[in-house]
């Protein structure tokens, strides 16, 4: 049977890291070839080096993940060894923890693996229970201080209705939660292919003081009459103007 793809003493390395050595592999026309390993082994990334997702690392400025794909194989070597591409290319890495217990076996395992994802990140933004899981204090200043001795340049620990805390550095501080005066937006949706049909304007509820300058708000649309009725494209409006 003719072969669809062959590979000759294929070797991949990411900065210093050799992780791919020697490969050599025939697949077969119209066969099923699975690739089997343990954790770290290159599954992931000879397959990425197949169908080019590699390609989308290498093209983005910044590269955000989250924890829930580090709750079991194979997601969790695909997602990590993604992100160490990404880092061994500069781009900047962006984290959150997301903790869901129910995903997780117990909480050390959680814990153990939100860590290594941790470690792998510049920008992490976290809740206060997730603070304190990967850092052992309850206290947002005394946390991300930690967290920043450790080198991430930016962390952001939401606070439920209280606002955020961020720290850069040794620059922190609280934003409280935003509030909004009584203004409007449009919501756009495709109506057909290439038609597209405004809604009626959403009001905001009154509350005392106006919005900051600029907001912009992530939305989607979704394809009606399409194959894939769950089709959905991401977009913005800045102060109730659609933009790009």
């Amino acid at each position: 049977m003719e072969n669809k793809i062959e590979i000759h003493n294929m070797n991949l390395h990411y900065g210093d890291f050799h992780a791919l050595h020697d490969i050599n592999l025939d697949i077969k026309e119209n066969e099923i070839t699975a690739f089997i390993g343990p954790s770290g082994c290159g599954k992931s990334t000879l397959l990425r080096s197949l169908n080019r997702m590699n390609d989308l690392v290498e093209n983005c400025r910044i590269l955000h993940f989250g924890s829930v794909s580090l709750t079991d194989e194979p997601s969790r070597s695909a997602t990590l060894e993604t992100v160490r591409l990404a880092r061994s290319l500069g781009k900047t890495i962006s984290y959150d923890p997301n903790y869901r217990p129910f995903l997780w076996p117990d909480t050390d395992e959680a814990v153990r693996w939100m860590k290594e994802g941790l470690s792998l990140a510049d920008i992490v933004k976290m809740s206060e229970e997730e603070l304190f899981l990967l850092t052992g204090s309850q206290e947002p200043e005394e946390g991300t201080k930690e967290l920043a001795r450790e080198g991430k340049a930016l962390i952001l620990v939401s606070l439920g209705a209280k606002g955020a805390f961020y720290r850069r550095g040794d620059t922190c501080g609280l934003l409280p939660t935003a509030a909004w005066q009584n203004w409007s937006f449009l919501l756009w949706r495709p109506f057909r292919r290439r038609s597209w049909k405004k809604s009626s304007p959403m009001a905001m509820p009154p509350v005392p003081s106006p919005p900051p300058e600029r907001v912009l708000f992530p939305l989607f649309l979704q394809k009606k009459r399409s194959s894939d009725a769950a089709e959905r494209f991401p977009f913005f409006v800045e102060m109730g103007t659609p933009i790009s």
